[in-house]
């Protein structure tokens, strides 16, 4: 556990890195999802550093319906992995992660997040949150519920936007109350897939540093419903609590219990596929080579060390503006670290209408990205490619 100070200075690069790299994260591919290897204090912490910027920090707390709802709806995956942080909000996340052999540091709710905001923020500085949702005038409540000087957190504003689409719930005059407010937090309560296509569509014109949909913290903090007891949420029944606070709960809770026995086949394949490259009787040093518009990687790439040399590969090749083809060969064994990075630059390069297809690899190679839903195309493909390819090559030693 790092010491207060040196925390500081931790989260204090990790947002200067983002700003110059946006693939210089600790972050794991879980099912087809980035998730940030972080704990609550350090996710705190990050969101008090980037508050104090003028950049603007996506946050994502990504809980089972989050993972199913992702699997259903590809625009709204696209809202996770355009996001800045992403953290494991939900029980079953962190179990699918155990079983699949990398475990999580911790389980990072938005509530336990805000609850961190509130008990160790400083009073004389607090962290200046608008309140976006939630029931009835629960956002108004919430703000007035958190005065200058009383707690980490100020209340700066909140409405209920009310019913209606996407573009009528993004007015001019919604947006600049927002702005007008100078929060350091926006907290967003339209329902999941609402308020990330929300934060999606509205994100260019918010002037607030952070910004996250957190769910149920809206109705939290204004008490208009209670959080479970924590002897229910440490037995991991909190989504029975929710159930009988809010009955057609029941429909959500069943539909992710009904995916989830998939979603724990998934994993223990990752886990195999893990396996088997740690089985492999194989020491060829890791090395990543631009070579044109296609990346190879070839010899062992976990590890810390190889991820950093991954993510400053990818924003080299982000930067030239074409499209980009990854040939992975026989030799290249790969971690979730890896995988988690691809995602995040699978989504960039979809984002700005370019190509990005993986190739080659091994077998357990292929299943990892295969399960974490990125582009494969045939092996014999990326043969042909690095054959005819005659451009510059830059090498970077992993």
């Amino acid at each position: 556990m790092l010491f207060a100070g040196a925390l500081v200075f931790e989260t204090t690069r990790m947002v200067a890195m983002q700003s110059q790299n946006p693939y210089c994260r600790d972050v794991i591919g879980l099912l087809g999802l980035p998730i940030d290897l972080i704990d609550l204090e350090t996710t705190r912490q990050w969101a008090t550093d980037a508050a104090g910027t003028d950049r603007r920090h996506w946050l994502s707390t990504v809980n089972l319906d989050w993972v199913v709802m992702a699997r259903e709806d590809p625009s709204f995956r696209a809202t996770v992995l355009r996001s800045d942080l992403v953290t494991a909000d939900g029980a079953p996340l962190v179990k699918l992660a155990d079983l699949m052999g990398v475990p999580l540091p911790e389980r990072v709710t938005g509530s336990d997040l805000f609850g961190s905001f509130e008990d160790k923020g400083d009073p004389a500085q607090p962290l200046r949150v608008y309140f976006f949702g939630g029931r009835d005038t629960s956002a108004e409540d919430a703000s007035r519920a958190f005065p200058q000087g009383k707690s980490g957190v100020l209340g700066v504003g909140g409405v209920n936007p009310g019913y209606g689409d996407l573009d009528a719930l993004s007015r001019d005059d919604l947006i600049s109350d927002i702005n007008a407010a100078e929060p350091d937090l926006l907290i967003v309560a339209l329902g999941a897939a609402r308020a990330q296509q929300w934060l999606n569509k509205n994100r260019d014109r918010l002037n607030v540093p952070v910004i996250a949909a957190l769910g149920a913290v809206v109705d939290f903090a204004a008490g208009s419903i209670a959080r479970a007891p924590k002897a229910m949420q440490s037995a991991h029944l909190e989504w029975a609590w929710r159930i009988g606070q809010d009955p057609a709960l029941w429909k959500r809770y069943a539909k992710d219990a009904l995916f989830l026995p998939r979603l724990v086949s998934d994993a223990l394949t990752v886990r195999r596929a893990l396996k088997t490259q740690n089985e492999a009787d194989l020491k060829v040093p890791g090395e990543i080579s631009l070579l044109g518009d296609t990346l190879t990687l070839s010899g062992d790439l976990r590890g810390k060390d190889a991820a950093q040399s991954l993510a400053e590969a990818l924003f080299t090749a982000q930067t030239k503006g074409h499209p980009l083809t990854v040939s992975l060969t026989d030799t290249a064994l790969i971690d979730l670290q890896c995988v988690g990075i691809f995602l995040l630059a699978h989504q960039r390069w979809m984002d700005r209408s370019l190509p990005f297809d993986m190739t080659g690899g091994t077998a357990s190679a292929r299943t990892l990205l295969h399960l974490n839903h990125l582009p494969l195309s045939s092996r014999r493909m990326a043969i042909h490619k690095a054959q005819r390819s005659h451009h510059p090559s830059q090498s970077i030693p992993a």
